[in-house]
């Protein structure tokens, strides 16, 4: 299932996953174990005061993430997030219409749990927030 769902989820018009869909996000593989996820912002992700919401930047982190281990398992195996620590470095606004990145690395692949860290970025490339998380890894046969 890991290998179909990586190859549908990263052609341009994918239908595999609906929430990169509606978010308009557009994911890679860049080699095992290493992802980019690219969002454009757009008016329904500025919170009040102006800036990219937060939950919407942990929403890339772990994505980005998710998909770096999902490229480094049996096609087999699919995983869920059990923890992910979030850190918040740099406000995303004003906002204007571009392009943030994230950018996911996994770190260890044990038997059952994955370690992963990510990274958001703006489109001047400064580092926006940094993520860490632990996956699950399920066995299905």
């Amino acid at each position: 299932m890991t290998e179909k769902y990586l190859d549908a989820v990263c052609r341009e018009r994918q239908s595999v996953n609906p929430l990169f869909n509606f978010l308009r996000v557009r994911i890679g593989i860049e080699s095992e174990g290493r992802a980019r996820l690219t969002l454009p912002v757009g008016p329904g992700l500025i919170q009040g005061g102006g800036a990219v919401a937060g939950g919407i930047l942990a929403t890339m982190a772990d994505e980005v993430m998710a998909h770096a281990v999902m490229s480094a398992i049996d096609a087999r195996q699919s995983i869920v997030t059990v923890e992910m620590n979030m850190r918040y470095l740099r406000s995303a606004g004003p906002c204007r219409e571009a392009d943030l990145y994230a950018v996911g690395r996994l770190l260890k692949r044990g038997k059952n749990l994955c370690t992963a860290e990510s990274e958001v970025f703006d489109e001047k490339d400064r580092l926006l927030a940094a993520a860490g998380a632990t996956f699950y890894v399920l066995n299905r046969p």
